[in-house]
This record gives C-alpha cells, sequence and structure tokens, in this order.
C-alpha cells in the first residue's frame, strides 16, 4: 500500500539521516544507525510494521512446528505398512562392497 511504502521510506531516510549525523559528530555512524531502527522499528516507534520487519521463514515457522511427534510417528508408521515402496530399492550395500565407484540413485551404474 501507499502508506507502507511511505513509512519504509521513512524510515530508511532517518536511518540515512542519522548515518549522516554521526558521521559528521565524528563517531561510528552504525551506533546511530541501530538506535534509529530500535526507536523507530515495529516495538517501540512502530513506523514499520512487524511484517516488513521479519523473514518470510521466521513467521511461518511457527505455524509449521511439528507439535505431536508421536501422531507423526504413527503416520510415518502407516505409510511404511502399506506397501507402496520396496525396501530394497534402499539398499545399495552390494554395489560398495563389489565396486569403488558405485553410483546412488541409479538402476544401470551410470
Amino acid at each position: 500500500s501507499f502508506v507502507a511504502m511511505l513509512a519504509i521510506t521513512g524510515f530508511l531516510s532517518a536511518t540515512w539521516t542519522a548515518s549522516r549525523l554521526s558521521r559528521a559528530v565524528g563517531v561510528s555512524d552504525i551506533v546511530l544507525v541501530i538506535a534509529t531502527g530500535v526507536l523507530l522499528g515495529p516495538d517501540i516507534g512502530g513506523l514499520i510494521s512487524t511484517e516488513y520487519s521479519q523473514c518470510s521463514h521466521a513467521r511461518h515457522a511457527v505455524e509449521c512446528e511439528v507439535k505431536d511427534l508421536s501422531a507423526l510417528s504413527k503416520h510415518l508408521a502407516e505409510i511404511e505398512h502399506l506397501g507402496l515402496c520396496n525396501p530394497a530399492d534402499y539398499d545399495h550395500k552390494h554395489e560398495h562392497a563389489t565396486t569403488t565407484n558405485a553410483t546412488h540413485g541409479t538402476s544401470n551404474g551410470t
């Protein structure tokens, strides 16, 4: 939205101004830049909303957490006993014992 673009522009302008001000004073610019980010960020000043200050993974990771491992184990056991996968397809021990340059995942060795 237009308001979000204005807020981001204001935030970046304030950060740039803090950087220039700190250079004029003769101190490291990182101090005022971080202070500006903390003061205008979503927790204190609220100029930038949380959806713009967190990465997408951090927002969705909580939704994707496995809450009950016993339920997951139950579902995996059900899938295992459906008979859809042949365990011999995943056994490559004979390839490692007979050849020194075995390739994984191929049936004809190429």
